[in-house]
């Protein structure tokens, strides 16, 4: 069923008329649908034709209705490949890294491939080396994907034009637009991990949820949607040993606004979920001390590029950063963090100036660049 449901979604696709094909989005999962919606609406709302292709038969955009969208399945298989290999097409959008690293090559007959970031973090050491190798545009979120872009490029003796767009990053800007409707619990706090061996599911977690259970405290443990798969094991473990306590939910929900709106304050490692969480509700969060994850393995043993990184250099602007053996004190942090609420406005707003781009209007931009386009 799968394979034929993934054949008719291909054909169609095919078959549809070229005014869509000018513009058209893929994803992956239904949890990157948060990082398109925005800018989906946004050209929708202008009368402009979208396709949206997806290999998640439970993706939302299969919600949305409107004359000026059409959606395609076309599921993990190779319809999927053919896709990406005979693809005709004047603009591609997708958060997809490592495009023609694997077997979803790039296609001779589309004309634009475009990156959307899906987080602030950088662009250095999380992803693998060519992971943006071969895209032809960017949505820069802030001066770190410009600078960071710019210097693989050269390294690399990259000859290609590559256009380097200052836009911003949608998802901040939809954080922002909301947090002035809900209220705080202050009480709950928000655990939100990065994924990879070295998160502090795997290590941390327990001890962390069983400190702050004990105080009364409202915990939501969130895990990155790559640790839900990686991790399954250990989490059915944590979710098995909390379960029964009200105060304890673990959320794999793939749109995680309530999470932080409501949450006091972050507890995470590495996560970009955590720089999304102070930069775009102007609270505090804790960063356990972990090591910093690293998939490019050129910098593995490089402390110089890992200071340099976006999430390295706000930490400590952002919040407390807790060494993993003090992890007993985790709940003596917390209460500096309540005392000094204020203690980090001033940082969050010079990040917010001076380091990303566009905060507000991120979608606005990347519209008006689309709209050049076609």
């Amino acid at each position: 069923m799968e394979l034929i449901d993934s054949f008719y979604g291909y054909r169609n696709f095919l078959k549809a008329k070229k005014d869509f094909k000018k513009i058209v989005f893929f994803s992956e999962k239904s949890n990157y649908f948060i990082f398109f919606i925005p800018l989906i609406k946004k050209l929708l709302e202008k009368n402009i034709k979208v396709s949206f292709v997806t290999s998640d038969k439970k993706d939302p955009i299969f919600d949305m209705k409107s004359e000026y969208l059409k959606t395609f399945y076309i599921g993990e298989g190779v319809f999927r490949t053919f896709f990406f290999a005979n693809l005709n097409c004047d603009n591609l959008l997708l958060t997809m890294p490592d495009l023609g690293e694997n077997f979803l090559k790039k296609s001779p007959f589309c004309k634009n491939y475009i990156y959307i970031f899906h987080s602030l973090i950088s662009s250095t050491l999380a992803y693998k080396k060519n992971a943006f190798k071969n895209y032809d545009t960017f949505f820069c979120v802030g001066r770190h994907h410009v600078t960071e872009l710019e210097n693989f490029f050269k390294e690399n003796k990259i000859i290609e034009k590559k256009r380097l767009l200052r836009i911003g990053y949608f998802k901040l800007d939809e954080i922002i637009k909301t947090r002035k409707s809900t209220s705080i619990n202050n009480n709950q706090i928000l655990i939100a991990p990065t994924w990879g061996s070295d998160n502090i599911i795997n290590s941390y977690c327990e001890e962390i949820i069983e400190k702050l259970l004990k105080l009364n405290y409202k915990i939501i443990l969130r895990p990155h949607p790559m640790s839900i798969k990686l991790d399954h094991k250990k989490l059915s473990e944590i979710d098995e040993k909390f379960s029964s306590n009200d105060n304890f939910s673990l959320s794999k929900k793939d749109d995680n606004s309530q999470d932080y709106l409501k949450s006091e304050i972050i507890i995470s490692d590495w996560s970009g979920a955590a720089l999304e969480f102070c930069l775009g509700l102007n609270r505090s969060a804790i960063f356990i001390d972990t090591p910093q994850r690293v998939r490019n393995k050129e910098y593995l043993n490089n402390k110089s590029i890992q200071e340099k990184t976006f999430e390295y250099s706000v930490r400590g602007k952002l919040g407390q950063i807790i060494k993993t053996n003090e992890i007993h004190k985790i709940t003596e942090y917390i209460n500096l963090l309540k005392k000094n609420t204020g203690h980090y406005e001033s940082n969050l707003s010079e990040i917010n100036n001076n380091f990303l781009f566009n905060v507000g209007s991120s979608v606005e931009k990347a519209c008006d660049y689309l709209e050049e386009q076609i």
